[in-house]
């Protein structure tokens, strides 16, 4: 593994556990932060999985809808 498969992997899981305590599901993060197609939860679920990278504008909608920074 790599240092950005680290970071990815890093920020999934602190996603994860920012949604788990905020009661808030897959579906509801997807839209809360814009993802509008059919596999919403999946783009999610990726994300939290270190799978997929996160583009800026969908971390800083991410953030504000679990009420944090993107930092």
């Amino acid at each position: 593994m790599n240092e950005k498969d680290d970071t990815l992997r890093i920020l999934g899981a602190t996603i994860k556990q920012l949604r788990e305590e905020a009661g808030m599901s897959l579906d509801e993060l997807a839209e809360k932060c814009g993802y509008t197609s059919d596999n919403k939860r999946s783009s999610i679920s990726k994300i939290e999985q270190g799978k997929s990278d996160v583009p800026a504008s969908k971390l800083l909608n991410i953030a504000q809808a679990l009420h944090t920074t993107p930092g």
